[in-house]
């Protein structure tokens, strides 16, 4: 399975979403499964508890097609590799 810019995507590797109910990309995740056409990440959501009344932090996983992410282990490597002062 390949994503946006046709590199193929495995098990481990950080992508770049979109936040649910946006069309922006700017969610940093791990892929923890690859499927046939899908692909599930790892997801940080809050949640609001009316009991505590306060929002809580839930985790959980999100499934998404393979033309909504994108791969980013080499840019994260060359950035790492040229700017190392922003990897502190």
């Amino acid at each position: 399975m390949n994503d946006i810019l046709g590199r193929p995507i495995q098990v481990g590797d950080t992508i770049l979403t979109n936040y649910p109910n946006t069309a922006t990309l700017g969610k940093l995740t791990k892929v923890l499964r690859v499927n046939k056409r899908t692909i599930t990440h790892s997801t940080t959501r809050r949640k609001y508890d009316p009991s505590q009344r306060m929002y809580i932090y839930v985790e959980g996983t999100i499934t998404k097609r393979s033309y909504q992410v994108l791969v980013v282990d080499d840019q994260i490597e060359a950035n790492r590799t040229k700017f190392p002062e922003a990897f502190l």
